[in-house]
């Protein structure tokens, strides 16, 4: 009876350090994503412009001005500045020429 005893609480202690370790885990985790942040092992993201709605693609311009071109799902063309302030009106709108195939938007012929 007293092996039993022991077993049970070793293996108490053993569920009792694995569920402190998980929450203060997912503290870190919720507390870096809450600031947009995400670090990883061998990467950090973090984000460089607001207000883009399911943004797909994103291409640097090779003039050195720091702009980014940012596709939208949508097919809006958006660009950011080196801050990452959006320009309030889309650099180029292909909305109109595109079509739903397969959750994919595909160009129509």
């Amino acid at each position: 009876m007293r092996a039993r005893r022991l077993i049970f609480i070793g293996l108490l202690g053993i569920a009792v350090v694995a569920i402190s370790g998980t929450v203060m885990a997912a503290r870190r985790v919720g507390s870096e994503q809450d600031s947009g942040v995400f670090r990883g092992p061998h990467l950090t993201l973090a984000p460089v412009s607001a207000g883009l709605k399911e943004p797909t693609f994103v291409a640097w311009p090779p003039d050195g001005s720091g702009r980014a071109f940012v596709l939208e799902r949508g097919g809006l063309v958006r660009i950011a500045g080196p801050d990452g302030q959006l320009q309030p009106t889309p650099f180029l709108d292909l909305h109109n020429r595109l079509a739903w195939c397969h959750r994919r938007r595909l160009p129509q012929p």
